[in-house]
């Protein structure tokens, strides 16, 4: 992410525990959503594996197990790079393969 766009950074916070497609963001019109930064945690000592998705049929990572002990998932924002982009006018979210909770925020830019 360029300096300059900075400033148009906007955060949602994520709490989810239904298996499958959890919606982040939402779609937007004529906009992708750009994933500067994700923090995310295993809410339960559950075996739980989440896939970063757009609410499309974009996958953008295979299923990454997430941690039983607390210990968070942290892709921290880099000034020059972005880490996902939907399609225009598709959302992001999580694919979860158990009906457990997840949370944490994520950092984004609409473009």
């Amino acid at each position: 992410m360029s300096v300059g766009m900075r400033n148009q950074v906007q955060q949602a916070s994520i709490s989810v525990a239904a298996s499958g497609y959890n919606a982040v963001v939402g779609n937007t019109v004529g906009k992708s959503v750009v994933v500067v930064a994700l923090l995310l945690v295993n809410g339960v000592a559950t075996a739980q594996n989440v896939t970063l998705v757009d609410s499309g049929s974009l996958v953008f990572t295979g299923a990454m197990p997430l941690n039983t002990a607390g210990i968070p998932l942290f892709l921290d924002e880099k000034s020059d790079f972005d880490y996902f982009t939907t399609v225009s006018g598709r959302g992001f979210g999580l694919s979860l393969s158990a009906a457990t909770q997840v949370s944490g925020s994520v950092w984004y830019v609409l473009f």
